[in-house]
């Protein structure tokens, strides 16, 4: 058998919950934790649908291997080839019809075991599109997509990609680009080593335009490129308040994520999946009057906020979740004139612009260098 992203015999190991790793350590694999929530019937039966970053590579699979009852919670242990990166796992619950569904996303470290926690809920989650892969983890949400075909992995489905447009590369990259040659309007040009999949090591996209690094994404949720600015958007699943998640992000070198336009809205919906995530909108906390505004001080051109919000005062930072912004508590600490805010946990994503080559809002120098830190500011004499 050609070792590429497969099961090993169908599903590698079905193990009780908290059971032996069943793999050497220099086994790539992925270990799925799987529970079900108290509100959830019973299945009599489990399947697994693996998704790679470029299409469906295993559909519902039986699980455990060779199928038979499931005894939950339990674990199975996927093995998969050391550069497959992202993956995106649906695990759903049968009695006659379907009855739960749960789904889950991950990067996969080469020559480790990955974890991957999901737990099956009732009613089953949406699919609006209905191509059967909830929207938490379709890349093309509101086209019937089922094989999630993705042919340059930029994560967004063949099936809703724009065209690029015949600009010659002004914007967005033109017919000109991956030629390997630079050409008027693009930043960059490595031909086939073009890429917007986060964890190559590629510094150009698909549209031709500089990359900034992800920096390290083990343990991250998921991350995406934008293709158009060289942005990186990474999702963590650690749940903090918007100011722990805001820190984090500035010592990973990047910002809570800024949201300018529908094309970016999509890139991380997709990285948060179908949980709320904290992004980087806030209000000044001494002014409740004041609006809300982008961490890096860009205004709300565009917004996408959840029907009924904003809807509190008190309540100055956002989220991103399946329908719309919400704002929220942020738990700001009480220091001097700071007044102590509620504090409500989320994940978050982190969007990485520092090292594109182009000075933006928030930056006050790109690249980093002698005089430029990891998050594009001047260094002090």
């Amino acid at each position: 058998m050609t070792r590429g992203l497969w099961l090993s015999a169908l599903l590698a190991l079905w193990l009780p919950a908290c059971g032996d790793s069943g793999g050497s350590a220099t086994e790539t694999a992925l270990r799925v934790r799987i529970s079900m929530a108290g509100s959830a019937p019973t299945p009599a039966r489990l399947t697994l649908t693996l998704f790679d970053l470029h299409r469906r590579v295993l559909d519902r699979s039986p699980v455990p291997p060779g199928g038979g009852a499931p005894r939950l919670p339990g674990d199975v242990v996927v093995l998969l080839s050391d550069n497959v990166g992202a993956v995106r796992v649906v695990i759903e619950g049968w009695a006659v019809a379907l009855v739960a569904r749960g789904q889950g996303r991950a990067i996969v470290t080469p020559h480790a075991m990955t974890i991957l926690d999901v737990q099956l809920g009732m009613p089953p989650t949406g699919d609006r599109d209905g191509d059967g892969v909830p929207d938490g983890v379709d890349n093309c949400p509101d086209v019937p997509n089922p094989d999630q075909a993705d042919s340059d992995g930029d994560g967004v489905g063949d099936a809703c990609q724009k065209p690029p447009p015949s600009d010659g590369g002004v914007d967005g990259g033109g017919p000109a680009c991956g030629n390997g040659m630079l050409d008027p309007g693009e930043d960059c040009d490595d031909g086939s080593g073009n890429s917007d999949i986060a964890t190559d090591s590629a510094t150009c996209t698909t549209h031709c335009k500089r990359r900034a690094p992800c920096q390290n994404l083990q343990g991250a949720e998921a991350a995406v490129v934008d293709p158009d600015t060289g942005h990186c958007f990474v999702a963590w699943s650690l749940a903090q308040n918007w100011m722990s998640a805001h820190a984090d992000c500035r010592l990973r070198g990047g910002r809570l994520a800024v949201i300018g336009g529908p094309d970016v809205e999509v890139l991380v919906e997709r990285v948060a999946g179908s949980v709320a995530h904290w992004i980087g909108l806030m209000r000044n906390t001494l002014d409740p009057t004041s609006p809300i505004v982008w961490v890096d001080g860009e205004p709300l051109t565009y917004t996408k906020w959840a029907p009924g919000q904003p809807e509190a005062a008190d309540q100055r930072c956002g989220d991103i979740a399946v329908d719309g912004w919400h704002d929220a508590h942020c738990g700001w600490p009480s220091s001097g004139n700071l007044p102590q805010s509620a504090s409500i946990l989320r994940p978050y994503v982190c969007e990485h612009a520092c090292g594109n080559g182009k000075v933006e809002p928030g930056e006050q120098c790109d690249p980093p260098g002698s005089d430029c830190t990891i998050t594009c500011q001047h260094k002090a004499a």
